[in-house]
């Protein structure tokens, strides 16, 4: 068995080198088992630079249009069976004798993310994973936001995104400008707090990250309420709720996010804020 490669020489992705070494990984040794058990010849890593309109990866989410590294991975095994390949990223399935089948289920979760998709596409010749990754953009072309008073008139309004994960922090702005949003983004809660500080009524919604360095994220709301008492916030964790001590009625946005899961949050924190005026 040979692995072959097709790199492309420029695109780069904002990522976890650790967690998308271990989705990489996870794949190579899925289809490197599935050619050996074959007694197939080849395996095939490829990446390349594509721009997408609206996609929706087959049971992944749907993603913003914009530019994305393409990584496939491609084995020549006996390929998926067609009972589980609508389910192959689902917690417990498998397709391995003696599997658990968690492996491509955190595979998706780290690709999700990212604000990536994921799809399989199977025959009897072999499996093809392919793997979308948002391309890497300066985060100072996210950052920046028009004076509160030059809203287009197409923005939903600005919201200001604070989380030390240089990852989830740009990766949570692109998928809000993708929703017409503006966005503000900050490394920490000292920083909101300043960038807030600037505009206290121009922000339709707070997106804080619970823990953060020098300031958390409740902290951090606390001084913006002072300010804005009726400020609309949604907290971000990857704890749940009670183990946060928050209470249930606290929006609060479960990490890793999809693109989904991150509209349908903002909007139910918007709207609890518009009930409770």
């Amino acid at each position: 068995m040979r692995l072959e490669r097709e790199l492309a020489a420029e695109g780069e992705v904002l990522g976890d080198p650790v967690q998308l070494g271990q989705v990489i990984h996870n794949l190579l040794t899925n289809a490197v088992e599935a050619t050996e058990s074959a007694e197939g010849g080849a395996v095939r890593l490829s990446t390349r630079r594509v721009e997408r309109g609206d996609l929706r990866a087959r049971g992944g989410e749907a993603l913003p249009p914009g530019e994305y590294v393409l990584l496939e991975v491609r084995d020549e095994g006996p390929g998926v069976a067609p009972e589980l390949e609508g389910r192959l990223f689902d917690p417990f399935v498998t397709s391995k004798e003696g599997g658990r089948g968690l492996g491509l289920a955190a595979v998706q979760g780290l690709v999700t993310a990212h604000g990536g998709a994921i799809e399989v596409e199977s025959s009897s010749s072999g499996a093809c994973f392919r793997l979308w990754l948002p391309l890497a953009v300066p985060e100072e072309a996210s950052a920046e936001a028009a004076p509160p008073a030059a809203h287009e008139p197409t923005c939903r309004g600005r919201v200001l995104v604070a989380d030390d994960s240089k990852v989830l922090r740009v990766t949570a702005g692109r998928l809000l400008e993708s929703l017409d949003y503006q966005v503000v983004l900050a490394n920490d809660g000292e920083e909101a707090c300043e960038r807030y500080a600037e505009d206290p009524a121009g922000f339709a919604l707070v997106l804080l990250d619970y823990a953060m360095p020098r300031l958390d994220g409740p902290s951090a709301l606390e001084r913006m309420r002072a300010l804005r008492p009726a400020q609309p916030a949604l907290f971000m964790s990857g704890y749940p709720q009670h183990q946060l001590g928050l209470p249930p009625e606290t929006p609060l946005l479960g990490k890793p996010f999809s693109p989904d899961g991150l509209e349908g949050a903002v909007e139910a924190a918007l709207a609890q804020s518009l009930r409770k005026s």
